[in-house]
């Protein structure tokens, strides 16, 4: 056992006695309790670019490759073969098991299953395009597999869009999802008047107006948040708005609602507390409030 052979080494790769730190570079796969992703699946994922499969993992966060490891991966991958082997590590069978950091950090490589990747990208986009107004899951899985993407699927969604929505709804949500600070408040404000003095509230929801309301409601101005949960409460109130109150629940409502029924300002706390009073009619969305801390 030579000290200075060994401080020559890569941190790594040091041995302590008879032991090696080289144990710390066993395969992810092996650790989290998954299979062992091939030697041929690394070459075929480096190669076909298919980056959004491979993610870095420090301690317990998980990272997006950067550029630069994705341009040591390639050329990993490909001929004439050569690569930093002091930053990027390979495992047993020779595949890339993780980056050494400069200060000796061991940042993990994961390969996920392209089917694991297919189906979360899946739920991003069913996500969407109920957003853009598919309304319910059901739909929106219906209109992928008849148009097999997402975007011909939200052309498909904005050409069989209902004329009758009125033009100023559809400015007012547009003024939410992308407008000035003020310019977000005061189309909130809009929105909820229209909800008062409008029985066919549903316009709103089809415009796609729920889930930028519920966004005000989380991370909006003090005056944005009040205007938002006025807004929604009234889009929930009534029995005939069932389908907004489970609009609202989809689109992550009930927290931000509870939050400010508790730690809001007056005017907040009055509105938000309302909108719960009524979402809480569904008997599921009442357990979901209970489920976020708030007791009515």
């Amino acid at each position: 056992f030579d000290r200075r052979t060994e401080a020559a080494r890569p941190a790594p790769f040091r041995r302590t006695g008879r032991r090696t730190e080289r144990h710390a570079l066993r395969s992810p796969q092996k650790l989290c309790g998954h299979a062992m992703t091939s030697l041929a699946e690394w070459h075929a994922a480096v190669n076909n670019g298919e980056w959004e499969r491979i993610t870095v993992r420090v301690g317990l966060q998980t990272f997006p490759l950067r550029t630069i490891q994705q341009v040591e991966l390639e050329r990993w991958s490909s001929p004439p073969f050569v690569w930093d082997r002091n930053w990027l590590v390979l495992g047993h069978d020779g595949s890339p098991h993780a980056f050494i950091g400069r200060d000796g950090s061991i940042n993990v490589l994961t390969l996920a299953s392209s089917a694991l990747v297919k189906e979360a990208q899946r739920e991003r986009d069913v996500s969407r395009l109920i957003e853009l107004g598919a309304e319910t899951r059901e739909r929106a899985i219906a209109l992928l597999e008849v148009y097999g993407s997402r975007q011909a699927a939200a052309n498909a969604l904005c050409a069989a869009a209902d004329t009758s929505i009125p033009s100023e709804v559809r400015k007012w949500v547009e003024q939410l999802r992308s407008g000035g600070e003020r310019q977000k408040e005061a189309a909130a404000r809009a929105l909820w008047i229209f909800t008062v003095t409008n029985s066919n509230t549903v316009w709103i929801r089809r415009a796609g107006g729920i889930p930028p309301l519920v966004a005000l409601a989380r991370g909006g101005t003090d005056g944005q948040k009040e205007q938002a949960a006025g807004a929604l409460a009234e889009l929930a109130a009534g029995s005939l708005n069932d389908d907004n109150k489970v609009a609202i629940a989809r689109a992550g409502g009930i927290a931000p609602l509870v939050a400010l029924a508790r730690g809001g300002t007056d005017g907040q706390k009055v509105f938000a507390a309302r909108a719960l009073w009524t979402l809480a009619r569904i008997a599921d969305i009442r357990v979901a409030i209970a489920n976020a801390g708030w007791r009515f």
